[in-house]
């Protein structure tokens, strides 16, 4: 397999020079005395790297052990380089990589690492002079709302996150952590512990990478808020138990903001949870607090205003993040409106500013700019509504962020990866848009849609012929029903948003659009340029490294169960325009679909379970159930 030689983020400046190095020449990794404890790491980290692509192994040695200065890989700070600054010399007679720190010297490694594995045991003379335009490159995912990772998966994240030098990473938990005296909240859950957690901040900070602690405090607080203990904290009257809907667990748990107990309750979570890490940063998210106002703090926000109400919430949460000696975040999605009362907060306060459309406006990011506030761009990598993520609008999304970045002069970007109704998108598939913002929050320069997708189908891929990523791309946007209206034609069915005839009523509207676009010409046209698309993935996996295989088959499963639903999708509406039956909208018989529906779940669960707990699997499967039997009524 011969690949081009790619790398990401793409340096600052690379020059190639004449000569070759020769692994299979090289005696030693030297540390030298400069980079202190954390050497050894990068040095087995590359020593490692080596040996998988290669098979060639090479000692870790110290300076001191050096005979001779030839044939030889060489780590070393040098401060006299500007800040963040690394630099990698490949020449005939030795590589060095020189950074101003010890971090950066680790940048210089993963540069290494992903020349390594294009070029081989023979590398060509190269100069490389890099460094961050950013100095905040975070990633955010999601482990409550859907999949809950093992420790191996999260330390298989930060490994992604640091090869291409993301270096901060936050896990979002609602009731996914075993919090003290909480246990209603996540018995019939299967949270992360303590213990893990405190492993992952130690692995993370090996890598480079900032892990930093970030829980629900006010709004999504659907597992606290339906507990006996702590219902009474819940904006709104808490009745009987109702049935689990996707969409209604992300509305209606808002704390009652007027309560004095609301604040001392979430300030001993920010305690207990802040304890497990290293991190001076502290992300109290308040986000979406849609009931605020709406029930027991109505007098309250009568009195003083919403927006009022609710930065004073948060201010108290700050102002004791700050006591801490810590650095607070939240959302800033209500501020946005009324930006000045940013102000309120403690000045260091970071304000994550998201916006997940493809064509996002940079009204927010300048009005938060007008007002003072020291903020992140935070776009996402659309994979929260469909069983795959959808590329194009990643790319679309990420890249006009970071560009508003550059030209707000903003610090930071946060890429997100949400799990809104069940995180059904496997998060390998997310690998696209982590990269789109590992790379463009490095490097200024915007690569176009397909260049980017030819070098990452080299880069995570090992694909010579540079399309995979492009084809997986294809096989993205054939979302004929997504998964978001796939839950919701579930749940209007079953009336789980009975009570609520606005939101009933705003959901069939979208539905209804939806619906319009669907017949069976564009099922047929989707459905085959998945067909397309599946031909040449598995036409690839002969040549792909094991790794690739793995995702690869994930791709194909979500793909496989994208064609079921675009055809269940036929059914459901195309059924409203024409009679129902199978010879009218030329289908296949319904409870054939159904049965194919099954089994393909049955690879899906497996699946999942390779990735972690079983978080909102059942959930999953109760809307698999219900659509094979809904379509053995048709």
């Amino acid at each position: 397999m011969n690949l081009q030689l790619y790398v990401l983020p793409a340096p600052q400046h690379m020059e190639h020079q004449e000569g070759t190095f020769r692994l299979h020449t090289a005696d030693g990794i030297v540390l030298t005395e400069s980079l202190g404890t954390e050497g050894f790491f990068y040095g087995r980290l590359l020593q490692t790297s080596i040996e998988e692509i290669t098979g060639i192994q090479i000692p870790v040695i110290t300076g001191a052990c050096c005979e001779m200065p030839a044939g030889k890989i060489y780590l070393e700070v040098d401060e006299r380089l500007d800040a963040d600054v690394y630099e990698l010399k490949i020449a005939t007679d030795a590589i060095h990589i020189f950074g101003h720190t010890c971090v950066d010297v680790l940048h210089g490694v993963q540069t290494l690492r992903q020349i390594l594995s294009s070029q081989g045991a023979l590398l060509p003379g190269l100069f490389i002079h890099d460094y961050p335009e950013l100095k905040h490159r975070g990633f955010y995912h999601d482990v409550t709302r859907g999949r809950v990772p093992s420790l191996k998966n999260l330390k298989r994240l930060a490994d992604r996150c640091s090869y291409y030098k993301i270096n901060e990473l936050q896990l979002y938990i609602e009731h996914t952590y075993l919090f003290k005296n909480c246990s209603e909240m996540w018995r019939d859950e299967t949270p992360l512990t303590a213990e893990e957690i405190i492993e992952l901040d130690q692995y993370c900070k090996h890598l480079g990478i900032d892990l930093i602690p970030s829980i629900s405090t006010f709004g999504h607080l659907y597992k606290l808020l339906e507990t006996k203990t702590y219902a009474g904290l819940c904006e709104l009257e808490s009745g009987e138990p109702r049935p689990f809907s996707f969409f209604r667990r992300m509305r209606h748990h808002t704390l009652d903001a007027s309560n004095p107990e609301s604040v001392k309750l979430m300030l001993e979570h920010i305690n207990e949870y802040m304890s497990l890490f290293s991190s001076k940063y502290f992300n109290i998210c308040a986000d979406e607090t849609f009931d605020l106002g709406r029930g027991k703090s109505a007098a309250l926000t009568g009195e003083l205003g919403r927006e009022e109400v609710y930065i004073r919430f948060v201010k108290q949460l700050c102002d004791h993040v700050v006591s801490k000696g810590k650095i607070p975040m939240f959302w800033g999605d209500i501020i946005a409106s009324r930006p000045e009362k940013i102000s309120a907060l403690p000045e260091e306060t970071i304000c994550l500013n998201w916006g997940y459309d493809p064509n996002q406006s940079d009204e927010t990011v300048k009005a938060l700019k007008s007002a003072g506030a020291v903020q992140y761009l935070c776009p996402g990598v659309q994979g929260w509504n469909d069983l795959i993520n959808v590329m194009p609008d990643a790319y679309a999304n990420i890249s006009r962020m970071c560009r508003y970045a550059y030209d707000y002069e903003i610090p930071g970007i946060l890429n997100t990866d949400w799990g809104d109704c069940g995180h059904v998108s496997h998060p390998d598939f997310s690998a696209f848009g982590l990269i789109c913002g590992a790379a463009f929050s490095w490097n200024r320069e915007i690569l176009d849609f397909d260049t980017l997708c030819r070098r990452v189908s080299v880069v995570e891929y090992k694909d010579d012929t540079e399309t995979i990523m492009q084809c997986i791309s294809n096989i993205s946007t054939q979302n004929v029903f997504r998964w978001l209206h796939i839950v919701l034609f579930m749940e209007m069915k079953q009336s789980l948003m009975a009570d609520e005839p606005e939101l009933v009523q705003g959901i069939q509207e979208m539905q209804a659009r939806a619906a319009a676009d669907i017949d069976r010409e564009r099922v047929q046209q989707a459905n085959a340029a998945i067909t397309e698309g599946l031909d040449q993935l598995a036409g690839y996996l002969h040549r792909a490294p094991a790794g690739v295989k793995q995702t690869i088959n994930r791709l194909m499963n979500a793909a496989k169960g994208q064609m079921l639903f675009n055809e269940i999708a036929l059914y459901l509406f195309a059924s409203e325009k024409t009679a129902p039956d199978s010879d009218t909208l030329r289908l296949r018989p319904a409870a054939t679909l159904a049965s194919e529906l099954e089994r393909w779940f049955m690879d899906y669960k497996r699946i999942w379970r390779e990735y972690g707990r079983e978080g909102d699997l059942r959930h999953i499967q109760a809307l698999v159930c219900w659509y094979g039997d809904y379509l053995r009524t048709i």
